[in-house]
This record gives structure tokens, C-alpha cells and sequence, in this order.
């Protein structure tokens, strides 16, 4: 399975109770090299599941598999005024 046919797989193949945050498709391209695939549970949250993909010659991948979890006592950090904290998703 090349680097894009299984980023493809793990788009329409979201992990149970999550959803793929940037869902289209990517398209055949020689060029492309490597992509990302981020399953969490809404494109605010602050944890989830990032797939990293890289083509290993033209018909292989690599996955590489982060996982972000807060424990239930967690807290975050807040923004200095005029800054911004971004979240898992984007």
C-alpha cells in the first residue's frame, strides 16, 4: 500500500469515538512524500491521535502513531492577552 493509499485507508477509517479532523482525501502525486492523518474527538480538543506517513519507495509507507491524552485533573495553560494557544487539531 503506497503512503497515500493508506493515508487515504485511515481518513475514511476514523478510530472508534473519533473523527479525522481535515478529512479530503489526498490525490496520487510523485511529489508527495509524506502526510498527516489527526483522528480526535472534534477539531477544538486537546487530545487525540496523529498518524504520520511516509513513503518508503513508491509502493510502501511508514506510520509513525502520537497519541495525546489529558488526565481528568489536567489544566491548561491559559494565553498571555493577544496570544493565542493552539489546540491539537489546527
Amino acid at each position: 500500500m503506497s503512503m497515500v493509499e493508506a493515508a487515504n485507508w485511515l481518513r475514511a477509517h476514523p478510530s472508534n469515538g473519533l473523527t479525522v479532523v481535515y478529512p479530503e482525501p489526498e490525490t496520487p502525486d510523485p511529489t508527495l512524500t509524506n502526510d498527516y492523518v489527526n483522528d480526535f474527538p472534534s477539531a477544538t480538543a486537546y487530545e487525540g491521535m496523529t498518524f504520520q506517513l511516509a513513503a518508503w519507495g513508491s509502493d510502501r509507507a511508514v506510520i509513525h502513531l502520537e497519541i495525546g491524552v489529558l488526565s481528568p485533573n489536567s489544566t491548561c495553560a491559559t494565553a498571555s492577552p493577544g496570544e493565542q494557544l493552539m489546540t491539537a487539531g489546527g
